[in-house]
């Protein structure tokens, strides 16, 4: 390999542990905010239904893979150049 492109992974990489790290904190943000939101708002003391808690989940995890995959894509433009 060459150093150009051993570059350019190196480069990919720290991008995408980046956008790992706050795909992590946003998705939790975004988790508790939800939780915060359901239990004030929506759901109160009662029990929950299952779709409620299954459904933060799913949208925590879809949005920390979106910006995980943003900040490799960045991390691919950027080494491109």
């Amino acid at each position: 390999m060459s150093r150009r492109t051993l570059a350019r992974a190196a480069l990919v990489v720290a991008y995408g542990v980046a956008g790992a790290l706050l795909g992590f904190a946003i998705a939790a943000s975004i988790m508790v905010m939800g939780a915060a939101t359901f239990w004030l708002f929506i759901f109160g003391d009662d029990p929950w239904p299952a779709w409620a808690e299954n459904g933060l989940v799913v949208g925590a995890y879809a949005i920390g893979l979106a910006v995980l995959v943003v900040g490799v894509r960045a991390g691919w433009r950027r080494a491109s150049r």
